[in-house]
């Protein structure tokens, strides 16, 4: 079943269509991509490819007959989709097939944005008007939509406009950065909107790292505050569809020296001392992660090193502004930490 945050768009057409070698062109990747073996537990027919964090390509098999038993699956999926990209090869024009593939994708009620390719066979004086009037006169409804878009994916024509059009589906939505990291864009909003969702998790792991510190017991809080911090790490690295292992999170928190959090606790039995370092190094980690995976990871490890110094520094509790009886996302945030931490601990 699909789990209710992941974003899917799937493809839909024929199979000399190019609607794979489409949504590799504008992911930027090679297209050999396409090989990753498709996530377990989806029939056989539709391939589920993921491609980032929470982010999948349902790659479909190509539709010649839309009342096969295939193609009934395909439409079947409508659940479980986010957006229907149906790509057209301009070369061949609006058969019976397309037509009613066309009509039914749109019969789900789901986002469809229909893609003509391969216009660069359209080479003679007048075919390119004459291929769109007929494809609007046969299919008036995708005219009405206004998700038409003409390219051609050998010469990346029109595929800037359709990257376009795909992000402007979700716009707003809560899916609307997975769909931006989906598509790589790089906006000024959209990194604005990245930050805001990373900050939220290191205000969350703060804030858990100030009630882990309390532990009564002398050294029990060392392990739970250092899986506190991986966890957020997993979550921040999540929001820029990276996907950090473990052992990378131990060995960029080793050479931060995030890890004085242990020894520095174990030093004292003061909480006011013990809740201030917890709090300062989480938080100071958690914004070093940010910038280093916003940056792609090409900030120096010498220059991360001096702002952990300079966020750790200048930490405040008043960095940290959530009311943890009451806020739903931090109490589902601990919940899923803890999980987290049950679950890894044991390979500390």
């Amino acid at each position: 079943m699909k789990k209710k945050d992941n974003l899917i768009i799937t493809l839909i057409g024929k199979v000399n269509a190019g609607k794979t070698s489409i949504f590799y062109k504008l992911l930027n990747i090679d297209e050999c991509r396409a090989e990753i073996s498709p996530v377990a537990g989806w029939t056989k027919e539709i391939k589920l490819h993921p491609i980032c964090a929470d982010t999948f390509l349902a790659d479909t098999p190509g539709l010649e007959d839309i009342e096969t038993e295939v193609s009934k699956k395909t439409f079947d999926f409508k659940g479980d989709t986010d957006i229907f990209a149906h790509v057209i090869n301009a070369a061949e024009g609006i058969t019976a097939t397309v037509k009613s593939c066309s009509e039914e994708l749109f019969k789900t009620g789901r986002p469809v944005v229909t893609v003509i390719n391969k216009i660069d066979a359209l080479s003679e004086d007048g075919q390119f008007e004459q291929m769109k009037a007929d494809i609007f006169e046969k299919m008036p409804h995708i005219k009405h939509n206004g998700r038409v878009y003409f390219i051609c994916v050998k010469t990346g024509e029109g595929v800037a406009s359709l990257r376009d059009g795909i992000l402007e589906i979700l716009k707003g939505g809560e899916k609307m950065l997975k769909l931006a990291r989906f598509l790589r864009e790089n906006r000024p909003e959209i990194e604005e909107a990245l930050y805001k969702e990373s900050l939220s998790f290191v205000k969350y792991a703060t804030a858990r790292a100030l009630a882990i510190s309390a532990f009564p017991v002398p050294f029990s809080e060392t392990v739970p505050l250092m899986m506190n911090q991986y966890y957020m790490i997993v979550k921040i690295a999540g929001v820029y569809g990276e996907d950090m292992t473990f052992k990378n999170i131990r060995a960029v928190m080793g050479s931060l020296g995030a890890a004085v959090v242990g020894t520095s606790l174990a030093s004292t039995f003061f909480w006011g001392v013990k809740s201030a370092v917890a709090a300062s190094v989480t938080y100071a980690l958690g914004r070093v992660m940010t910038a280093w995976i916003a940056s792609g990871k090409t900030i120096p490890l010498d220059r991360l090193k001096k702002l952990f110094d300079e966020y750790k520094s200048g930490f405040k509790k008043e960095n940290v502004d959530i009311d943890t009886k009451n806020d739903i996302k931090y109490i589902e945030y601990a919940g899923d930490a803890e999980s987290y931490s049950r679950e890894k601990s044991i390979e500390i």
